[in-house]
């Protein structure tokens, strides 16, 4: 997904990355291996546009994810 980008492609992440930074004041979070590149880009340009609350707990929820994430693939190796 993200690390076979076109250039196009990158340039736009990275532009749709400092919005959401400049807006919300925190770097954009995603649980990246539940999504898609395509889902990644839209959830990026939608939570974007919401609230910074909203986007407080959504930041929040998707590093609960990647931390279960984690620790399933600690457990799963002993």
């Amino acid at each position: 997904g993200l690390s076979a980008l076109s250039r196009c492609e990158l340039y736009e992440l990275r532009q749709l990355n400092a919005g959401y930074a400049k807006r919300h004041g925190f770097p954009f979070i995603i649980a990246v291996l539940n999504n898609t590149k395509t889902q990644i880009f839209e959830a990026l340009r939608l939570r974007t546009s919401r609230d910074t609350s909203s986007e407080i707990d959504e930041a929040l929820a998707q590093i609960s994810l990647i931390t279960l994430r984690r620790l399933n693939a600690l457990i799963s190796r002993t």
